[in-house]
């Protein structure tokens, strides 16, 4: 275990180490009697919770048996036992997990199992109360090792809790029942949502920029992992496939459709050559951004503007290529925003996109297939997702030449992994951003950013972007998993040069 501990700690291991240490004395010393933990019964039983634990985590509701799973340890004492009525809870089948399923099922993972009064009345109620006090700080004492263990994780919470506590002045997270508003279909209807599709993708922007760097980096978009490539590295390979697309020469003049910090056109700009400027409707995107840019000595050929790309604020013939990276998904009307790319693009010029869209495999009939459609809308800032066929459709009668359309989920990860699978939970903490999305963090994420923001460290309404944020993320990999949802549905596209 500490040979693990080092590999992931590295230099800091001794500060590590040092914490743990202190926690463990804390945890021996705090009990009134050191003859406690000695106590034979007293051990079995915390040993047979720790069994119970084990199994609940490796065998997810939807894989646990018809009948009872026998304990592992031989001869359990009689309080090691579960009632009937828990055995009977622990062996129903769960449906389909969606983002609040799984806020519950880890709520319930989290709560301390209820002795049967019946069952053990001799056991004398001072020595439960010292075992579950010494329970409680094995538990933290077991999650400061995870911790430690999580490595990237713990820099990346660190700079995301900083930047929250600087926007606890602002009023950014304000919006967050206004945006609830918007995407509420007994408050609203999708053509509203498409006329306010201004406000809706700024709000849901204000609210998921720092999210979105914690638990995903500064590019906001999906990419399936190939053979021997880490997280980031198939982010970057993503984005140069598409930016090898666009067949430009050091030096040109490139369009950024939906920038968001500014990820992938510091990557295009480092591997094109090109000058990229990059358009978003939020401004406070547009400040992060160019801070980045700055601090990446990129602020001479990567530049992030304030404006509208279904007005766009650039002369007819203004760019030698344009590229979008699921961004356009965004636009109330796909015809609207192609025609505009049309018009600033030069003549012969390409556009090259990622676009999200609902598959064939998709039926509108099947009520698991609408709730993963509403999931994505609401946690994505959508004002509504359409077919492959529509936006295909829309880029040719934009007056755009085809050049290809297809779903690169389909290509094959060559011994990889799919899109979606980050999205996926996991209890590695180094698993990241895996691991934000296994019940344990989805129960305590919304219950430690309500306390800061009781506190007053994070702004007012965190915690219910947070969860908003996830249960989007669950709706894309189900949708993933389905196929009934692309994140990369292809179109490359030429501007005619007549």
């Amino acid at each position: 275990m500490f040979a693990f501990l080092s590999r992931r700690m590295g230099r800091n291991i001794s500060l590590w180490f040092m914490i743990l240490a202190a926690l463990e004395v804390c945890f021996w010393i705090s009990g009134p009697s050191a003859s406690v933990v000695a106590d034979t019964a007293v051990q079995s039983q915390m040993a047979g919770k720790v069994a119970g634990f084990g199994n609940e985590v490796h065998n997810p509701p939807s894989q646990i048996p018809e009948t009872p799973v026998e304990d592992p340890i031989e001869n359990p004492p009689a309080a090691d036992k579960l009632t009937a009525s828990q055995t009977k809870d622990s062996n129903k089948p769960a449906p389909s997990c969606t983002g609040q399923d799984r806020h519950q099922m880890a709520s319930k993972c989290l709560e301390t199992p209820k002795e049967n009064p019946e069952e053990d009345s001799t056991t004398p109620p001072p020595k439960e109360n010292e075992t579950s006090r010494m329970w409680s700080l094995f538990w933290l004492v077991f999650g400061v090792a995870i911790l430690c263990a999580a490595g990237p994780g713990i820099k990346i919470t660190v700079d995301f809790m900083s930047k929250l506590n600087k926007a606890k002045d602002g009023k950014r997270y304000n919006s967050i029942d206004n945006y609830d508003d918007l995407q509420d279909d007994s408050k609203t209807d999708v053509k509203q949502r498409e006329d306010s599709y201004a406000t809706l993708v700024s709000a849901y922007y204000d609210l998921a920029t720092e999210f979105y760097e914690w638990g995903w980096g500064t590019s906001f978009h999906f990419a399936d992992k190939r053979k021997g490539e880490n997280f980031a590295s198939s982010i970057l390979r993503h984005e140069t496939y598409l930016a090898g697309r666009l067949g430009v020469n050091q030096g040109a003049k490139l369009l950024d459709c939906g920038c968001g910090v500014g990820g992938p056109a510091r990557n295009i700009a480092k591997f094109t050559g090109a000058h990229v400027t990059g358009i978003t409707i939020n401004q406070f995107q547009v400040h992060r951004g160019n801070t980045l840019n700055a601090q990446q000595g990129l602020s001479e050929r990567v530049n992030c503007v304030q404006g509208d790309f279904m007005k766009l604020p650039f002369p007819d013939n203004s760019f030698d290529g344009v590229y979008a990276i699921e961004a356009t998904c965004h636009a109330p009307d796909r015809n609207g925003v192609y025609s505009e790319i049309l018009r600033v693009l030069k003549p012969g010029g390409v556009f090259a996109t990622y676009e999200w869209c609902l598959t064939d495999k998709y039926d509108k009939d099947n009520a698991y297939h609408r709730k993963i459609k509403k999931d994505i809308e609401v946690g994505d800032g959508l004002p509504d997702m359409c077919h492959t066929s529509v936006c295909t459709k829309a880029v040719i009668d934009s007056g755009f030449e085809l050049i290809e359309a297809r779903d690169c989920a389909l290509d094959g990860h060559d011994g990889g992994d799919p899109w979606y699978l980050p999205l996926s939970p996991s209890y590695k903490p180094w698993a990241w951003p895996r691991f934000q999305f296994n019940p344990v963090m989805f129960a305590l994420m919304p219950k430690i950013l309500g306390a800061l923001e009781f506190i007053k460290v994070v702004p007012a309404g965190t915690a219910k972007t947070q969860v908003m944020l996830q249960a989007g993320g669950v709706g894309c990999e189900q949708g993933g998993a389905t196929g009934t949802f692309t994140p990369m549905w292809l179109m490359v596209g030429r501007k005619p040069i007549n």
